[in-house]
């Protein structure tokens, strides 16, 4: 994999689970996908949605970690601690803030605050596919920003599921370098 020298990368990883459910309802109000979410999260498990496989893509920016320009995060650990993430970030991107201008930068960062974004909730994207949608299923609640909470798929995913799950994340490749998601 390229590497871009002379870029700096900032790479985001989040605990697939999460990934899928939130990727269910995008396919679903967005472009318009009319199967159940057990089967979104079986063609999910078996690289058969885009931007797949979703497991070789974290672990090629894992295996950059270490690279100068490669700042590799956890969603899990954003929504843990944000501050110290965002000093983390500004340490790779060479900035210095005040306690203040952080706190600020962390409340813009929330995933409140950008759902209330329109730029960053695609509200332009969500009227678009609204109007696009063959089969009418975008209700007028739905935010390309959903809940954005970690372990939301517990709600969502039957034992069944969670046990495929439990398998795709013990992926060989990801242990065989020392990766593991958070939960």
């Amino acid at each position: 994999m390229k590497t871009f020298p002379n870029r700096q990368i900032i790479y985001v990883a989040r605990n697939p689970k999460d990934v899928a459910v939130s990727f269910f309802h995008h396919y679903r109000h967005i472009v318009g996908y009319e199967g159940t979410q057990e089967d979104f999260t079986e063609a999910f498990l078996h690289n058969q949605v885009i931007y797949a496989p979703f497991n070789d893509h974290v672990l090629d920016f894992w295996n950059l970690r270490s690279k100068s320009n490669v700042l590799f995060l956890f969603y899990e650990d954003m929504k843990k601690n944000m501050a110290k993430i965002v000093e983390e970030t500004m340490k790779f991107l060479e900035k210095n803030y005040s306690n203040d201008q952080v706190m600020k930068l962390c409340r813009h960062l929330s995933v409140e605050s950008m759902r209330a974004n329109p730029a960053c909730n695609n509200d332009l994207l969500v009227e678009k596919a609204k109007f696009l949608n063959r089969n009418g299923q975008i209700s007028g609640d739905f935010k390309f920003i959903r809940k954005g909470i970690v372990g939301s798929y517990k709600d969502e995913f039957s034992q069944q599921v969670h046990k495929k799950f439990d398998a795709f994340m013990q992926h060989p490749p990801l242990k065989s370098n020392q990766f593991t998601y958070r939960i």
